[in-house]
C-alpha cells in the first residue's frame, strides 16, 4: 500500500485488476478484512472513546468503511453464504459507531440506491435480506448506544449537529482562489500552503494548516485545474459506464458511496484509499464476457522492474531512513552516546535523501543537543545549518520550517541570517498570519519596535475586521501593547491591553 500513491504503482495496479483473471474477488477479499480490522479496533475504541480504526480520525474510518458495507453486501448476494451478512451488519454498526456524517448518509444513500434496484427487478427476497441486514446493523448500534450511555461512557451524536461553520468558510473561499489559476491549477499537493499564497480573508484564517480541501472535487479543481478536473471527470464517467450499472451494481455503488463521503471529506491517508478507489474502479469495470487488457512483454517487464525501482527508492530506503532516525535519537536521549548517535543521523538523512520532515527534524534534535553546550558542541553547528539548508530546499513552502531556522540563528546571534531567512519565506507566503506575527516578535526581539508595531498593526486591522473576537486578535493586541509600552507610549498600549484582556474574559464565559 505504501508505493499506491505514485502514478507508476497506480496504474500498475488498475492494469492488474482488470487484465488477470480471479484477482478481483481475491482484492475485495482483502479489502474486506482490512476493513473488518479497522471496524474491530474502532469497537474497541468505541466502548471508551471515539472510533476512529487505523486512521487519524472518525471522517476518513468512515469513510474507508462505508464503500465496504456495500462491498461486503455484494459479496454476499454473488456467494449466496449467509455468513457474509455478520461482517456486512457489523461494517454498518461500525460506521454509525464513528458518529461520521458524511459516511453515515453515503452508506444509507448507497443501500437506498441498491434497494431501488432490486425493487425495479421485482427481487422481493434481496430487498428483504439487505432490510434485515441493515436493520441487525442498526439495532445493534443502538443498544450498544444505550449501554454506553448507561454506564456514562461519551458518545458522538450520530445526527442533528450543524454542519461546521468553519468548513463552510473554506468552500466559501474557494472559488476566488480557483480563479487565480483556472487552468492548470497551483500544482499537486499544493492546497497546503495556498493559505499563505493567496489573500483570501476565509482562507487565511480558516484554511491555514489544513492539508486538503475537504471535497475531492475542489481539490482537483485548486491544484490540477479545469484541465486535471475535466480528465477525472471522465475517467469515472467510463468506469461508471463501461461496468453497466446492473451489471456491476455494488462496485459502482460502493465507488458511488466513496464519491459522495469525499464531496465533504478529501480521505487520508492518500495510499489506503487510492487503493480502494483504483480497486473499486477496476472492480466496476471489469464486468463479465468483457475483452482483458493484453499488455506486451516488454512493457510488462518495465512496470515490473520499475515499480520494483520505485518501491526500493522512494519507499523502502526513506521508510528504513525513518526508522533509523528514530533509533538515532534513542541512542542519544537514553545511552548517551552523541558520536554514534550523530554517526546514525547522517545516514538516515542519506537514505531519506529528498524527505524535508527528516532533514528538518534532523536539525531541530541537533540544534537541542548544540544549545546545550556550544563550546562543547562546536562542530555541531555546521551540520545544523546543512540539515536545515537541506530541509528548506526540500520543502520551500513551510512556512514553519523557515520559522524554526529562523529562531535558531538569531539564538546563536546570527541575527541578519534570521532576517534573510523571515523575508525569504515571507516573499513566497506574503498572506502568512503566522509568518507576520513571528517577524513582530523577531523585530521587537531586535528592539526595532517600530516595525514591529507596523506589522502587528496589520494584523490587527485583519482580525479586527475578519475574525474580532478570536484568540489570535487578543494576542496581537497585547503584543501591541507590549511594544508600544516600550516606545513610551503608554496611553495607547493601556488601551490595547484592555481591548485585549476584554476579548480573553468574553472567550473564557464561552468556555
Amino acid at each position: 500500500m505504501l508505493f499506491s500513491s505514485s502514478v507508476l504503482a497506480g496504474a500498475l495496479l488498475y492494469m492488474v485488476l482488470r487484465s488477470e483473471r480471479d484477482t478481483q474477488p481475491s482484492v475485495l477479499l482483502a479489502l474486506l478484512l482490512s476493513g473488518l480490522m479497522n471496524a474491530i479496533v474502532g469497537l474497541y475504541q468505541g466502548l471508551s472513546g471515539q472510533a476512529t480504526g487505523f486512521f487519524y480520525n472518525r471522517n476518513p474510518y468512515a469513510g474507508f468503511l462505508a464503500p465496504l458495507v456495500i462491498v461486503s453486501l455484494g459479496l454476499y448476494f454473488s456467494s449466496k453464504r449467509k455468513i457474509l451478512s455478520i461482517p456486512c451488519s457489523f461494517l454498518l454498526f461500525s460506521v454509525l459507531l464513528s458518529g461520521s456524517r458524511g459516511g453515515i448518509y453515503s452508506m444509507f444513500l448507497c443501500i437506498i440506491l441498491v434497494s431501488i434496484y432490486f425493487l425495479k427487478k421485482k427481487r422481493w427476497g434481496a430487498i428483504l435480506q439487505t432490510l434485515l441486514i441493515t436493520t441487525f446493523g442498526l439495532v445493534s448500534y443502538l443498544l450498544f448506544d444505550y449501554m454506553r450511555s448507561y454506564f456514562e461512557v461519551p458518545s458522538e451524536a450520530v445526527l442533528g449537529k450543524r454542519f461546521g461553520t468553519e468548513r463552510w468558510g473554506m468552500f466559501k473561499a474557494y472559488p476566488e482562489i480557483f480563479v487565480g489559476s483556472p487552468i492548470l491549477g497551483y500544482g499537486m499537493n499544493s492546497f497546503a500552503f495556498l493559505s499563505d499564497k493567496v489573500f483570501s480573508p476565509s482562507l487565511n484564517y480558516f484554511v491555514h494548516g489544513q492539508t486538503h480541501a475537504h471535497n475531492i472535487f475542489f481539490n482537483i479543481l485548486l491544484e490540477l485545474g479545469i484541465l486535471g478536473f475535466i480528465l477525472f471527470c471522465l475517467f469515472l464517467f467510463l468506469v461508471l459506464r463501461g461496468g453497466g450499472f446492473g451489471k456491476r451494481l455494488f462496485q459502482s455503488c460502493a465507488l458511488i458511496s466513496f464519491l459522495l463521503h469525499n464531496l465533504f471529506e478529501y480521505n487520508f491517508p492518500a495510499p489506503s484509499f487510492q487503493v480502494l478507489f483504483l480497486s473499486l474502479c477496476a472492480a466496476s469495470v471489469g464486468e463479465v464476457g468483457m475483452k482483458e487488457i493484453v499488455v506486451h512483454r516488454c512493457l510488462k517487464r518495465a512496470f515490473a522492474y520499475g515499480t520494483v525501482l520505485f518501491f526500493l527508492f522512494c519507499c523502502l530506503l526513506p521508510f528504513s531512513g525513518h526508522l533509523l532516525f528514530r533509533a538515532s535519537r534513542e541512542v542519544i536521549a537514553r545511552k548517551g552516546d552523541i558520536e554514534t548517535g550523530v554517526k546514525m543521523l547522517v545516514c538516515s538523512n542519506l537514505l531519506c535523501y529528498a524527505c524535508s520532515a527528516v532533514h528538518g527534524g534532523t536539525a531541530s534534535f541537533l540544534a537541542s543537543l548544540y544549545e546545550v553546550d556550544p563550546k562543547a558542541n562546536g562542530a555541531l553547528l555546521a551540520l545544523v545549518d546543512k540539515y536545515y539548508a537541506d530541509a528548506m530546499r526540500w520543502n520551500r513552502g513551510d512556512v514553519g520550517l523557515y520559522v524554526e531556522a529562523a529562531k535558531f540563528y538569531s539564538r546563536t546571534g546570527r541575527k541578519r541570517l534570521a532576517e534573510e531567512c523571515l523575508l525569504k519565506i515571507e516573499k513566497q507566503s506574503p498572506f502568512s498570519l503566522a509568518l507576520k506575527f513571528e517577524m513582530a516578535s523577531f523585530y521587537s526581539a531586535l528592539k526595532d519596535y517600530r516595525r514591529a508595531v507596523e506589522i502587528l498593526s496589520d494584523l490587527e486591522g485583519f482580525y479586527r475586521t475578519y475574525a474580532p473576537s478570536s484568540e489570535e486578535r487578543a494576542d496581537v493586541l497585547f503584543a501591541l501593547s507590549d511594544n508600544l509600552a516600550k516606545m513610551k507610549e503608554v496611553d495607547k498600549a493601556e488601551t490595547f491591553s484592555k481591548m485585549g484582556k476584554a476579548i480573553k474574559r468574553a472567550l473564557e464565559k464561552e468556555r
